[in-house]
C-alpha cells in the first residue's frame, strides 16, 4: 500500500517520517539522510554519495547515518550488472515495509482516529473496507488530516441527497466541503485521484 502510495506521489513521506521519528528509532542525521534518500529513490535507484552533498552533514556523520539505516533494514544496496559493469543499487522496500506496519498499528489501536474512522466506515457500510478503500482512508486521514467528525458529516451529507454510500463518494463531499470553506480548494484531495478509475 505505502510503497503503491509513494509511487503515485500520494504518500507524504516527509511528514510521515517526521511525525514518527520516535516510533522509528531515527536519530536527527538518520531522518534527514533516510528523507534524502526518498527524495532520490524515484529519479534513480543508483546508489551515490554525490546525491547527499546538499546536506549539511560531515562525512562522519553521513557514513554513520547510512550505516544505521542499512543495519536496521531501511534500505538495502545491491549489484545490478549492465554490459558487465557491477553498480550499487538502492532498495527502500525495508522502509515500506516498515511504515505500513506502523501504519496497520494504527488502524488497531482504538485510541487512533484511523481506526475510529475504519470502525465508523465498517458499521455504515455493514461490511468490512477491500483493500483499497482501506488505501484511500489512510491517505484521507493521514495526510489530508480529515477526522471522524469529517467522515461522519460527509456521511450524512450523502444520506440527506439519497446518494450512494461508497469512499469515492466521500472522499468527493469531503473536497465540496473544503471547497466551501476555502476559495481556491482543489476539486478533491490530491492522494484520491490516483484511485478514482478504478473504484465503483
Amino acid at each position: 500500500m505505502i510503497k503503491k502510495l509513494y509511487e503515485c506521489d500520494c504518500f507524504d513521506y516527509q511528514k510521515f517520517i517526521l511525525n514518527n521519528t520516535k516510533q522509528l528509532s531515527l536519530s536527527a542525521d538518520e531522518t534527514v539522510v533516510l528523507i534524502k534518500l526518498l527524495d532520490n529513490y524515484k529519479s534513480s535507484k543508483i546508489m551515490s554519495t554525490n546525491s547527499f552533498k546538499s546536506l549539511s552533514l560531515t562525512k562522519t556523520h553521513l557514513e554513520k547515518a547510512l550505516l544505521g539505516l542499512l543495519e536496521r533494514m531501511f534500505y538495502e544496496i545491491y549489484i545490478n550488472y549492465d554490459n558487465g559493469t557491477g553498480v550499487e543499487h538502492i532498495s527502500l522496500d525495508g522502509f515500506f515495509a516498515k511504515a505500513e506496519r506502523l501504519l496497520n498499528n494504527k488502524i488497531s489501536n482504538p485510541d487512533d482516529e484511523l481506526f475510529q474512522v475504519n470502525k465508523y466506515l465498517k458499521e455504515e457500510f455493514n461490511r468490512l473496507l477491500v483493500a483499497k478503500e482501506l488505501d484511500i482512508v489512510s491517505s484521507l486521514v493521514i495526510e489530508d488530516c480529515y477526522r471522524l467528525n469529517d467522515f461522519i458529516r460527509a456521511v450524512e451529507n450523502l444520506k440527506s441527497k439519497d446518494k450512494l454510500l461508497s469512499i469515492k463518494n466521500i472522499a468527493q463531499a469531503l473536497a465540496i466541503k473544503e471547497e466551501d470553506e476555502k476559495p481556491k480548494a482543489s476539486p478533491a484531495p490530491k492522494c484520491v485521484q490516483a484511485f478514482f478509475n478504478s473504484i465503483k
